[in-house]
């Protein structure tokens, strides 16, 4: 037996010690925890879901979905594909997602290149350019390598975002969001959906129970129904109370945002700026631009040292 691998009481059968697949090297089977796809995740091997982490040596083609718990490390190029990460995703030489392509992780983003692809990250994005991208993301996008390009598409960040240049001279639209916490928004506004959806049974419920209610000498069937109804209304008026105390709580975790900065050597028109819920558009071309909201709470754009 070899690692993550005990033997039974009786030395008869091995057993794993943690999930993962199994594997025989060098003499000995083994549990291990990070899949390895030695080429392509193409048709040949299908989606991928996994408990660990998965390390991909090709390319991640059209279509094709990759869910890992652990990190997802893509040595080649991804295609319009959907990866999701319980940790950090690696790309190596960069993603177009043909504006299919999904990136989610709970931990950060890291790629070359972004093209006209959704990301989502739980904490940091790092991207040498991201091109017409949607990008949520609870930390700071960093796209100031030696292209950091950011060109098109809307980025929402919590704490910063830092590049060479934004937008570009032939004025194509480019929109930044700081200053809050773009997963707790998108959670706010499902559970503002859902409450509506609540709203809506409640209502129904109501109607029914006061036609019941209304009536003379119920049977016992349809007692039966209106105390039935009854029940329903108070699990959805319990479920009603805890979607609010939910968005509560969003909404005080949005209040203990910090400091919100964009930082750039050059920043071009139109690109829009939204701090908080202050707004602003660059109407000219600006050099080394540092952008954030004075003590008074207007955007202000201040040199960059």
């Amino acid at each position: 037996h070899g690692k993550n691998t005990t033997l039974s009481d009786d030395g008869k059968a091995l057993i794993a010690a943690t999930d993962g697949y199994i594997s025989f090297r060098q003499g000995t089977f083994q549990v291990i925890q990070v899949l390895e796809i030695p080429g392509n995740v193409d048709f040949s091997v299908g989606n991928l879901k996994y408990h660990g982490g998965i390390v991909v040596h090709g390319d991640v083609l059209n279509g094709f979905e990759i869910q890992a718990e652990g990190d997802v490390v893509v040595h080649g190029v991804v295609e319009a594909a959907r990866i999701t990460s319980g940790g950090n995703i690696i790309i190596h030489n960069g993603m177009n997602g043909n504006f299919e392509g999904e990136l989610n992780a709970a931990g950060d983003v890291r790629s070359p290149f972004l093209e006209n692809t959704l990301v989502s990250a739980g904490k940091d994005v790092y991207a040498g350019s991201i091109i017409c991208c949607d990008v949520f993301c609870d930390g700071t996008i960093y796209a100031n390598s030696r292209m950091g390009i950011i060109i098109g598409g809307t980025l929402t960040a919590m704490h910063a975002i830092k590049a060479r240049i934004i937008g570009n001279k032939a004025g194509r639209k480019t929109e930044l969001i700081l200053g809050t916490l773009p997963h707790a928004i998108r959670e706010k506004d499902g559970l503002e959906k859902y409450e509506k959806t609540v709203d809506d049974t409640m209502s129904l419920l109501e109607k029914n129970i006061a036609y019941l209610k209304g009536l003379e000498n119920l049977s016992d069937q349809k007692a039966n129904v209106l105390k039935q109804l009854e029940d329903q209304y108070q699990l959805y008026l319990a479920q009603k109370e805890s979607l609010q105390q939910r968005q509560e709580a969003i909404l005080q975790q949005l209040d203990l945002v910090e400091e919100a900065v964009i930082e750039c050597r050059t920043i071009y028109p139109i690109t829009k700026i939204t701090i908080r819920s202050v707004s602003t558009k660059i109407t000219e071309v600006t050099k080394d631009a540092k952008i954030t909201l004075n003590e008074n709470g207007d955007i202000e754009v201040m040199k960059l040292r």
